[in-house]
């Protein structure tokens, strides 16, 4: 009982600590902002703490950092026509630092905007001259009072740091009790919309949400359940995306695509005769397209990565099209699509995440492209990630299975992305854990 007594105790404090450390930071410091071509980095403090004085924001003059700030600024100008209290107040101007290979020369300016001020210096995203100065000013003893926050945002780590000496130091954790973040409230302000925008992408085509709230979001998961299951299913699934090209897992040689027509309703229930007709309405939900497996597979994961991760999830979207800017349109003459994204995510710690779903081939070429779309729109805060119509065991097989009926396309798949370095993660997970804790793991959620 007094073991509990005294957790209770070290919670409450642990929670006036980061209240009141949240409160100083707020009312007292100015939340200096350095610019960066990953934006989200500079935007989620303005979530965590509704500052009351007056940002800065440094820029290098000469660097292409124009396109970078507007992300930001734009942002948080349409933000601030929504929400009326000093959160999204942005400063009146940049401060543009000069020489970049003049170390001095960058800390003279940066000293002259923060002189008299007690500072914040997020760190995350600056470019190294901006940084080394920085360090050079905290050196002097009338900064003492400032602070240097660092977001690692794959791990949703705060990092707080003040110069003891001649030395950057970090801030105990119990000073205040906020290593860990997330955010909880607010969410109105972090979207997948905002977080496209802040990342420079403006033009993109209405996608589809997922919430779980889907009427066959139950339907979907319990096809997943048979799919990981029973091998004769995968193959039958597998073989709707053939043409007149193969076998069954009879052996018999068909048309994959036929079984779903309209017409062959009953060699469908024959064929399928273990699926409900709720599952087998879903799997025919796709008959007239050109890879019917491949968007229900997509389907899949997407009930499966919302059941693994809602909690920390902000928003899901399914096909989402990404297009380039109305400039670029106009020089190619065109409304061509630049992307198509099968599965995105944004987490309550910022982080987009971007998911290719495979039950057929990917050239090198895709595997590449989905790997820098990726870090375009996210930054260093994304993670591409290749999600197979394989299971786990088979993931390690994949060059025997190049030969193998019908799982040789996804396992050329596999391969494109082990060439590319990307992370793959089956329905039943990876190598290590099943598939909840593997997308947690990978998340850092």
């Amino acid at each position: 009982m007094a073991t509990k007594d005294k957790s209770k105790r070290n919670s409450a404090d642990n929670k006036r600590n980061t209240n009141q450390w949240q409160q100083t930071i707020a009312q007292e410091y100015t939340y200096c902002m350095i610019s960066t071509l990953n934006q989200m980095v500079n935007y989620l403090p303005m979530l965590l703490f509704d500052f009351q004085q007056p940002k800065m924001y440094l820029t290098l003059k000469g660097a292409p950092n124009e396109a970078f700030d507007k992300c930001l600024f734009d942002t948080c100008k349409k933000l601030k026509n929504e929400e009326k209290g000093t959160r999204f107040d942005i400063p009146s101007s940049k401060e543009e630092l000069g020489d970049i290979n003049n170390i001095d020369v960058v800390k003279e300016a940066i000293a002259k905007t923060a002189k008299g001020k007690k500072v914040l210096w997020n760190i995350t995203g600056g470019q190294r001259p901006v940084m080394l100065a920085i360090f050079e000013l905290l050196k002097e003893s009338e900064r003492r009072d400032d602070i240097v926050m660092y977001l690692e945002g794959n791990k949703a780590q705060l990092v707080w740091m003040k110069v003891e000496g001649q030395k950057l130091v970090p801030i105990p954790d119990a000073t205040h009790s906020l290593g860990k973040y997330k955010v909880e409230h607010n969410l109105q302000w972090l979207t997948i919309p905002i977080a496209l925008r802040l990342m420079g992408i403006k033009e993109f085509a209405e996608y589809t949400p997922y919430d779980g709230n889907y009427s066959d979001h139950q339907t979907r998961l319990a096809l997943v359940d048979k799919y990981k299951q029973d091998e004769t299913l995968r193959k039958k699934l597998l073989a709707l995306n053939r043409e007149n090209g193969g076998k069954d897992a009879d052996g018999n040689v068909f048309n994959g695509k036929d079984i779903l027509k309209e017409k062959n309703e009953d060699k469908a229930k024959s064929y399928f005769s273990f699926l409900t007709k709720e599952e087998l309405s879903l799997v025919a939900k796709y008959e007239s397209k050109t890879y019917p497996f491949g968007h229900l597979l997509e389907e899949m994961y997407a009930a499966t990565i919302y059941k693994a991760a809602k909690d920390n999830i902000v928003e899901m979207a399914v096909n989402l099209k990404l297009r380039p800017e109305r400039e670029a349109q106009h020089k190619e003459g065109n409304n061509k699509q630049t992307d198509e994204i099968d599965i995105i995510l944004l987490t309550k710690t910022g982080q987009l995440v971007v998911f290719e779903v495979k039950s057929g081939g990917m050239s090198g070429d895709v595997a590449k492209s989905t790997k820098y779309t990726t870090y375009a729109i996210a930054g260093v805060y994304g993670k591409p990630i290749l999600l197979t119509a394989l299971l786990n065991a088979q993931l390690s097989k994949a060059s025997e299975l190049s030969k193998v009926w019908p799982y040789e396309t996804s396992a050329a798949a596999i391969r494109a992305a082990n060439r590319a370095q990307l992370p793959i993660i089956a329905l039943d997970g990876d190598e290590n854990n099943d598939f909840e804790t593997a997308i947690k793991n990978l998340l850092h959620l």
